[in-house]
């Protein structure tokens, strides 16, 4: 039987949201999955966290899948089940950066400080 990779990129990012924090800002994303089953919604820093040359922290919106058994969707099936996540970045973090950037399969979103 097939197991599912740990975490894998989910289809669309749809929303980016930058709050103020303690020492630091709240990155909250909303995105959706083409197939039911998605959970523990992530997002993770890539490059090391650094700034790429166009001054934007890029981080990569990451779910669990669904078990193998769940059947994949269809070719013309739309991302339509919801999921959420949220990261914490330190002020030291954002040094040198003009915004963020949240990666998806299927897209990404850029956000400006």
């Amino acid at each position: 039987m097939p197991v599912a990779p740990l975490y894998e990129r989910i289809d669309r990012v749809e929303t980016v949201e930058i709050g103020k924090a303690y020492r630091g800002i709240i990155v909250q994303t909303r995105g959706l999955s083409r197939r039911e089953g998605y959970f523990a919604a992530r997002l993770r820093l890539l490059n090391d966290g650094k700034p790429g040359e166009d001054g934007m922290i890029e981080l990569e919106f990451l779910a669990r899948p669904p078990s193998a058994a769940t059947p994949p969707p269809g070719p013309d099936a739309v991302a339509t089940f919801p999921l959420t996540a949220a990261q914490y970045l330190r002020a030291e973090q954002l040094d040198g950066a003009k915004g963020l950037r949240v990666v998806a399969r299927d897209n990404a979103l850029t956000q400006a400080f």
